[in-house]
């Protein structure tokens, strides 16, 4: 799956869902984790109120980090282009272990 249908599948487009367009005060969250590989333990937290998606990532690596936020610019052009307004936040997040 890409991060397009990724999107599409956890946040509707306000047009495909009315009952999200209609009421601008319902708020939708998805919450990811991911487990194992080169990203394990990233979270990503998606909140779509009102047509403005919030995108949260905390990563518990470093040099994960650095290339989530290298990517930053990236992904906020692809929501973008997916006609959302959004507001992206890259936290790193040490890891208690």
């Amino acid at each position: 799956m890409d991060f397009e249908q990724l999107m599409h599948q956890a946040l509707p487009i306000g047009e495909n869902n009315p009952p999200a367009a209609l009421n601008k005060n319902m708020v939708f969250t998805q919450r990811y984790r991911v487990s194992g590989g080169y990203l394990d333990g990233v979270e990503c937290e998606v909140c779509e109120s009102g047509g403005l998606i919030q995108l949260r990532v905390n990563v518990p690596h470093h040099e994960i980090y650095r290339s989530m936020k290298v990517l930053k610019q990236w992904l906020e052009s692809q929501l973008l282009h997916m006609g959302y307004i959004i507001s992206l936040e890259i936290f790193y997040v040490k890891n208690s272990e």
